[in-house]
Protein backbone atom coordinates (compact mmCIF):
# COMPACT_ATOMS: atom_id res chain seq x y z
CA UNK A 1 0.00 0.00 0.00
CA UNK A 2 1.32 3.61 -0.50
CA UNK A 3 -0.28 6.54 0.04
CA UNK A 4 0.17 10.62 -1.55
CA UNK A 5 3.11 11.76 0.61
CA UNK A 6 5.15 9.13 -1.08
CA UNK A 7 4.06 9.41 -4.38
CA UNK A 8 5.05 13.26 -4.64
CA UNK A 9 8.35 12.45 -3.77
CA UNK A 10 8.90 9.82 -6.65
CA UNK A 11 7.91 13.35 -8.77
CA UNK A 12 8.70 16.50 -6.89
CA UNK A 13 12.62 16.76 -6.68
CA UNK A 14 12.08 19.44 -3.51
CA UNK A 15 10.62 16.63 -1.33
CA UNK A 16 12.52 15.20 1.50
CA UNK A 17 13.34 11.52 2.02
CA UNK A 18 13.25 11.10 -1.98
CA UNK A 19 15.92 8.45 -1.99
CA UNK A 20 14.15 6.06 0.33
CA UNK A 21 10.52 6.67 -1.91
CA UNK A 22 12.68 6.16 -4.79
CA UNK A 23 13.85 2.63 -3.46
CA UNK A 24 9.57 1.57 -3.17
CA UNK A 25 9.23 2.92 -6.88
CA UNK A 26 12.37 0.87 -8.15
CA UNK A 27 10.83 -2.38 -6.27
CA UNK A 28 7.62 -1.98 -7.83
CA UNK A 29 9.18 -1.32 -11.32
CA UNK A 30 11.44 -4.56 -11.19
CA UNK A 31 8.48 -6.26 -10.02
CA UNK A 32 10.00 -7.27 -6.81
CA UNK A 33 6.81 -5.87 -4.57
CA UNK A 34 3.58 -4.71 -5.98
CA UNK A 35 1.91 -1.15 -4.34
CA UNK A 36 -1.87 -0.56 -3.91
CA UNK A 37 -3.82 2.26 -3.52
CA UNK A 38 -7.69 3.07 -3.46
CA UNK A 39 -8.60 4.68 -6.60
CA UNK A 40 -8.27 8.07 -4.48
CA UNK A 41 -4.75 8.33 -5.10
CA UNK A 42 -5.11 9.51 -8.34
CA UNK A 43 -7.02 12.61 -7.28
CA UNK A 44 -4.51 13.15 -4.12
CA UNK A 45 -1.52 12.46 -6.32
CA UNK A 46 -3.05 15.44 -8.89
CA UNK A 47 -4.20 18.06 -5.72
CA UNK A 48 -0.24 17.39 -4.69
CA UNK A 49 0.65 18.65 -8.43
CA UNK A 50 -1.88 21.63 -8.51
CA UNK A 51 -0.36 23.01 -5.64
CA UNK A 52 3.48 22.34 -6.10
CA UNK A 53 2.15 24.54 -9.02
CA UNK A 54 0.44 27.28 -7.61
CA UNK A 55 3.54 27.67 -4.77
CA UNK A 56 6.16 30.16 -5.95
CA UNK A 57 8.68 28.76 -3.67
CA UNK A 58 8.49 25.37 -5.96
CA UNK A 59 10.28 24.75 -8.88
CA UNK A 60 7.05 22.90 -10.63
CA UNK A 61 6.25 24.21 -14.13
CA UNK A 62 2.94 23.44 -15.64
CA UNK A 63 4.31 21.07 -18.38
CA UNK A 64 6.32 19.68 -15.70
CA UNK A 65 3.28 18.96 -13.97
CA UNK A 66 1.33 17.43 -16.69
CA UNK A 67 4.13 15.19 -17.72
CA UNK A 68 4.16 13.92 -13.60
CA UNK A 69 0.44 13.33 -14.28
CA UNK A 70 1.10 11.13 -17.33
CA UNK A 71 3.94 9.31 -15.85
CA UNK A 72 2.23 8.62 -12.79
CA UNK A 73 -0.50 7.09 -14.31
CA UNK A 74 1.91 4.81 -16.15
CA UNK A 75 2.62 2.99 -13.13
CA UNK A 76 1.86 -0.39 -12.52
CA UNK A 77 -0.23 1.02 -8.97
CA UNK A 78 -2.56 -1.52 -8.02
CA UNK A 79 -6.05 0.90 -7.58
CA UNK A 80 -9.04 -0.72 -5.88
CA UNK A 81 -12.34 1.01 -6.16
CA UNK A 82 -14.63 1.61 -2.68
CA UNK A 83 -18.46 0.48 -3.02
CA UNK A 84 -20.74 2.13 -0.83
CA UNK A 85 -20.19 -0.85 2.43
CA UNK A 86 -16.06 0.42 2.17
CA UNK A 87 -16.95 4.29 2.02
CA UNK A 88 -19.10 3.73 5.24
CA UNK A 89 -16.42 1.36 7.14
CA UNK A 90 -13.71 4.35 6.07
CA UNK A 91 -16.41 6.87 7.37
CA UNK A 92 -16.20 4.49 10.64
CA UNK A 93 -12.50 4.08 10.82
CA UNK A 94 -11.98 8.05 10.71
CA UNK A 95 -14.22 8.80 13.48
CA UNK A 96 -13.11 6.47 15.53
CA UNK A 97 -9.36 6.85 15.15
CA UNK A 98 -9.36 11.01 14.67
CA UNK A 99 -8.02 11.23 11.36
CA UNK A 100 -9.41 12.28 7.96
CA UNK A 101 -11.43 10.36 5.10
CA UNK A 102 -8.85 10.19 2.98
CA UNK A 103 -6.29 8.87 5.15
CA UNK A 104 -9.05 5.88 7.17
CA UNK A 105 -9.66 4.77 3.30
CA UNK A 106 -5.91 4.11 3.33
CA UNK A 107 -5.79 2.55 6.16
CA UNK A 108 -8.65 0.50 5.56
CA UNK A 109 -7.65 -0.81 2.17
CA UNK A 110 -4.08 -2.04 4.16
CA UNK A 111 -6.05 -3.47 6.98
CA UNK A 112 -8.45 -5.24 4.21
CA UNK A 113 -6.01 -6.78 2.21
CA UNK A 114 -3.73 -8.10 5.20
CA UNK A 115 -0.63 -5.42 4.53
CA UNK A 116 1.28 -2.15 5.64
CA UNK A 117 0.25 1.33 4.37
CA UNK A 118 3.70 2.82 3.06
CA UNK A 119 3.48 6.46 4.18
CA UNK A 120 5.78 9.79 5.24
CA UNK A 121 2.56 11.56 6.37
CA UNK A 122 4.16 11.83 10.43
CA UNK A 123 0.91 13.84 11.41
CA UNK A 124 -1.09 11.47 10.47
CA UNK A 125 0.53 8.57 12.25
CA UNK A 126 0.75 10.66 15.61
CA UNK A 127 -2.64 10.69 15.73
CA UNK A 128 -3.05 6.90 15.54
CA UNK A 129 -2.96 4.75 18.71
CA UNK A 130 0.25 3.03 18.73
CA UNK A 131 -0.84 -0.62 18.23
CA UNK A 132 -2.62 0.58 15.28
CA UNK A 133 0.62 2.14 13.73
CA UNK A 134 2.62 -1.65 15.02
CA UNK A 135 -0.01 -3.45 12.76
CA UNK A 136 -1.08 -1.23 9.94
CA UNK A 137 1.50 1.34 9.01
CA UNK A 138 5.41 1.78 7.82
CA UNK A 139 6.75 5.04 7.99
CA UNK A 140 9.17 6.11 4.68
CA UNK A 141 11.77 6.90 7.27
CA UNK A 142 12.30 7.23 11.00
CA UNK A 143 11.03 10.50 12.67
CA UNK A 144 12.98 13.12 13.80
Amino acid sequence: MVDASVAAKWFLNDERHIEEATRYLAGMLSDEITLHAPVLLKYEFGSILVKAQRDDGRPVGRNESLNAFETFHELPITYHEFDKQALLESLMLANGQDCSFQDSCYLWLARNLKCRLLTDDVKFIQRLPVEVVQDSIQLLREPT
